[in-house]
């Protein structure tokens, strides 16, 4: 059984608690037995593919065989969980039925958003994001269906999300909710799924899910430069009043006491280890080289200003750009072409003389 994977998701242990009630388990498996309703209540999808199957080609053998189990064997199925035909207990649910053990917490989704997620995970609208509580997904995939040019990606995420739904189950409940191209591009690769996600585990991702990330992020390579071009200017701001004002208080408080001491040579000599670290001080602040490291080390403020006058130089040509596609239309609109008909009148003038010589 080991093409089924683990079933360590399904258990009470990795939800905090039991979440299910027998009475409506017992209820699910009866009348949505046939379809897997139930393994899917228990978060399951493998073994809800596998039992549809074996229904289908067993006449409903599977079906059967729950419904046995839960009525003739309820003690062992709430302590070690579902059984499963020929293989016997697995982990399948272990614990997650309401009966000794303590109660899931009240912020631990529950697993009808589950059932949500898989009931719609089909249809490229996004509905099955929204179940699972990834509001941004759900809004990205809406938006590639209703434009009709990104409707095909739409279609390829819903079935790129019922693989992953299959093949990476217990990825889902850790990582979130998968997402596809073109979303990758500039979102992450995954949603924060807040209905179907471990508690834990969408606490560790929620803080990147927002609405002005999702706006912003298809301009990050524009906002790059400007986010850096501000930033060289408030870390070079703080670089030069942290270097700035120690230099100016040295020499305040050594130059005036190194004036009075010119009157009296032995004064003179006892403040020249002031003057010095003075001058350190002053040519600290003068110097370009030592400004730069001092700089650096205050954490590294100069070291994109080399990259700013590749900024500058495609903004100019950016604004040049612009400036002649403006000119462009202004000569070349309607209205000037009209007064340019106007004013150029190809029609020679009449210069007949029709009165006869000599009157």
């Amino acid at each position: 059984m080991s093409f089924l994977g683990s079933f360590d998701h399904t258990s009470a242990k990795a939800w905090g608690g039991s979440q299910i009630s027998p009475m409506f388990f017992t209820f699910v498996t009866i009348l949505g037995g046939f379809f897997a309703v139930d393994h899917l209540l228990l978060r399951s999808p493998r073994t809800a593919v596998l039992k549809v199957l074996v229904n289908i080609l067993g006449l409903g053998f599977w079906w059967i065989y729950d419904i046995v189990q839960t009525f003739g064997d309820w003690e062992s199925v709430e302590k070690y969980g579902l059984s499963l035909p020929f293989f016997g207990r697995r982990g399948l649910g272990t614990g997650i039925f309401h009966g000794e053990g303590g109660a899931a917490p009240d912020e631990t989704p529950g697993p009808i958003f589950f059932l949500l997620y898989c009931a719609f995970i089909g249809l490229p609208f996004g509905i099955s994001q929204f179940a699972s509580g990834d509001f941004i997904g759900g809004l990205m995939m809406l938006i590639f269906t209703l434009t009709g040019i990104l409707a095909f990606f739409s279609i390829i995420w819903s079935a790129y999300s019922a693989l992953y739904l299959l093949y990476d189950t217990k990825s889902l409940f850790v990582e979130g909710t998968p997402r596809f191209f073109p979303a990758t591009l500039y979102w992450q690769p995954t949603g924060a799924a807040q209905n179907v996600m471990t508690p834990s585990a969408y606490e560790k991702i929620k803080a990147r899910e927002t609405l002005f990330g999702m706006f912003s992020a298809p301009f990050a390579p524009f906002l790059g430069p400007i986010q850096s071009a501000l930033g060289l200017v408030v870390n070079t701001k703080c670089a030069v009043e942290k270097i700035v004002p120690p230099a100016i208080e040295a020499v305040q408080k050594i130059v005036p006491p190194a004036v009075a001491a010119a009157k009296d040579t032995v004064a003179l000599v006892e403040k020249a280890p002031q003057i010095v670290a003075a001058a350190d001080s002053v040519s600290a602040f003068t110097n370009p080289d030592v400004l730069r490291a001092a700089a650096a080390q205050k954490g590294g403020a100069l070291d994109i200003a080399a990259d700013v006058s590749s900024y500058v130089f495609f903004g100019t040509a950016l604004i040049v750009f612009i400036g002649a596609l403006g000119l462009t239309w202004a000569r070349f609109s309607k209205s000037n072409k009209s007064s340019t008909q106007e004013n150029n009148d190809d029609v020679p003038p009449d210069v007949r003389n029709d009165t006869p010589p000599g009157s």
